[in-house]
């Protein structure tokens, strides 16, 4: 994030010298006017904007305002407050090459490939993934707010979840899957595993993704078939039918069992 955040605001001090603008003078006259988009601003502390929301952190489970952040130390690399339905509508004119040509639009919406050879799923600012074999274009928003805008470009579907809780950056993500599933249709089954079934699967599998081998543990708890990928945290398999389960939360990890003597051996 610092990265993201070091690169954007190196692009508004461009923006700035180049034009000899203020960066949020230049993006409201310039970007944000001319689109329509009135709901949409720099997030100055000194600017009076109707109904803006109010930030929320939590110590322990008492509600408590969230620490104040000047925008102004993040500028170009996040600083702006806008509503959902400007964020739908700003989807929408990015993806009809009313903001940039379709050209710029494919570089933005790409896989980046490193210098060292390595390719990752970030287009320029942008997260690229997939839900249910859906294509997915998304980014989420922080600092005392939850925020999650999603676009699936194929079926023309844009979805924005906006909180005011620092705890909201992951329920708002939560929130747009969901969403997301209704949608789209995607059905995940969520099948009983028998008890005496869940030793056919424990034990640690090795796969490899891309140039990287990682390690599965698949184990019993509480009657639950789960897994743990490397040292990260223990997820809950749901069960398809056939051998076959999805990640609890991200339908597009999907691992089938060969199972054979009783026993798994492999998965894929």
């Amino acid at each position: 994030i610092r990265h993201e955040v070091q690169t954007c605001g190196e692009m508004g001090e461009i923006i700035e010298r180049v034009t000899g603008t203020p960066y949020a003078d230049y993006i409201d006259r310039e970007l944000l006017r001319p689109l329509g988009l009135e709901q949409t601003f720099f997030c100055d502390e000194r600017r009076i904007i109707p109904n803006r929301a109010e930030g929320y952190d939590h110590q322990g489970d008492e509600l408590v305002n969230a620490h104040y952040v000047s925008m102004h130390v993040f500028r170009s690399g996040g600083s702006l407050c806008s509503t959902v339905e400007d964020l739908v509508q700003w989807t929408h004119l990015l993806h009809t090459s009313q903001v940039v040509s379709q050209a710029s639009l494919r570089q933005m919406t790409s896989p980046t490939e490193l210098s060292g050879g390595e390719i990752i799923p970030r287009g320029y600012g942008l997260y690229l993934g997939y839900l249910g074999g859906h294509r997915k274009i998304y980014h989420g928003g922080v600092f005392g707010f939850g925020a999650f805008l999603a676009h699936y470009p194929e079926d023309g579907l844009t979805i924005a979840v906006l909180t005011n809780s620092s705890r909201g950056r992951e329920k708002a993500e939560e929130m747009e899957e969901a969403l997301a599933w209704a949608a789209l249709g995607i059905e995940v089954l969520d099948l009983p595993v028998a008890a005496g079934d869940i030793s056919l699967y424990e034990g640690p599998y090795i796969y490899r993704v891309g140039q990287e081998i990682r390690e599965l543990r698949v184990f019993g708890q509480d009657g639950q078939l789960k897994g743990q990928i490397d040292d990260g945290s223990p997820f809950r398999l749901r069960y398809q039918g056939d051998h076959f389960f999805v990640h609890e939360r991200d339908v597009d990890i999907r691992i089938l069992f060969a199972v054979e003597n009783g026993r798994s051996e492999e998965i894929t």
